[in-house]
């Protein structure tokens, strides 16, 4: 499951994952993507991480899509205890343009200021 939100006016997407995402958490993450893009860039995104279990395989098809977004992203903080995530998403620093940092769940602050500044 995904839950996102966003604010008019700011430039940050915030996600909250957990248990198996599927292809509509997907849709759905893309459809506010693209409205965040069409308000301003570059975006931002805050992923939290609660008890993920993985991504369906319809859910990965979708996630793969989203490549030709990336031009539009800048800054990722991703929020999470689980050092599964922190090491598989190592990989994500070698998308150029995109900075990404962690954190813990209890430095949520820390996160969204590091993204705007």
């Amino acid at each position: 499951m995904i839950n996102v939100t966003s604010q008019k006016g700011s430039p940050i997407i915030e996600m909250v994952m957990k248990d198996k995402i599927s292809k509509t958490d997907i849709e759905t993450f893309e459809e506010t993507l693209k409205q965040k893009i069409t308000e301003q860039e570059p975006v931002h995104l805050l992923i939290t991480f609660e008890n993920l279990e993985g991504v369906t395989l319809k859910g990965l098809v979708e996630d793969l899509k989203m490549i030709k977004y990336l031009r539009s992203i800048k800054n990722v903080a991703v929020i999470t205890d689980q050092t599964w995530i922190k090491a598989d998403a190592k990989l994500e620093n070698l998308i150029p343009g995109i900075k990404v940092d962690f954190f813990t769940p209890d430095n949520t602050e820390a996160a969204r200021e590091w993204l705007i500044e």
